[in-house]
């Protein structure tokens, strides 16, 4: 086998500390940086889920509406008829 496949020097140095603490604190980094990740899209996941709900709640919030429209006219035209009635019977009596 060549020399440069001889790996004691590279573990002795790992092993001596001196590769160890670079070896950390790239090891640190990539935890970060998954833990980011993750973080990151939990976070947008989230926010998409919040959207979707606002969005149906905006919807419910408008067909209330246009139920509440629809109630209010039928109630007017209710009354409407009502005042008719009452007026033609007025006019009839007299």
């Amino acid at each position: 086998m060549p020399e440069w496949y001889d790996f004691t020097p590279c573990l002795f140095s790992f092993r001596s500390g001196s590769l160890k603490k670079e070896y950390d604190r790239l090891k640190e980094e990539m935890v970060k940086a998954e833990e980011d990740t993750q973080f990151t899209y939990q976070k947008k996941k989230t926010l998409g889920l919040e959207r979707k709900e606002a969005k149906m709640e905006k919807e419910e919030a408008e067909k209330y509406k246009k139920l509440q429209d629809n109630l209010t006219d039928r109630q007017v035209s209710i009354i409407r008829n009502k005042i008719f009635k009452r007026s033609k019977i007025l006019i009839l009596s007299c």
